[in-house]
C-alpha cells in the first residue's frame, strides 16, 4: 500500500529563506538517488493555524519496505542530519497509508 511520508518543521528564527530552499532542494534531489520515491512537494506555509511550523514536504513510496529503504540510505540521512537538523527549531514526521 502506498505511504505518504510527510515532515513539518519550524526553521530557526534566524535562518535565511535561501538556507531553507536549500535544504528542501536537496530533499527533493533526493529522488534522483533513493529508489522508489514519488511526488516530491515542499513548500513555506503560509497558514496562521500552523502552530508555528513554518515549512512542509512530502514524498509517497510504494510500501513499508520502500520507506525503511529511504530512511535509512545514506544520502538521505546526510541531508537530513547535516542540511534539515541544523536549520529546524522543531520538526514532525507523519507517515501513513493511502
Amino acid at each position: 500500500m502506498p505511504i505518504l511520508h510527510t515532515i513539518i518543521f519550524k526553521a530557526k528564527a534566524d535562518v535565511k529563506q535561501e538556507e531553507v530552499d536549500k535544504v528542501l532542494k536537496a530533499l527533493g534531489d533526493l529522488g534522483k538517488v533513493v529508489p522508489n520515491l514519488s511526488n516530491y512537494k515542499c513548500g513555506t506555509n503560509f497558514s496562521d493555524r500552523s502552530k508555528g511550523f513554518t515549512h512542509s514536504f512530502q514524498v509517497e513510496v510504494p510500501d513499508k519496505d520502500a520507506l525503511q529503504v529511504y530512511q535509512v540510505h545514506p544520502e538521505h540521512v546526510r541531508v537530513r542530519d547535516t542540511m534539515l537538523k541544523p536549520i529546524a527549531e522543531d520538526l514532525m514526521c507523519i507517515d501513513y497509508e493511502f
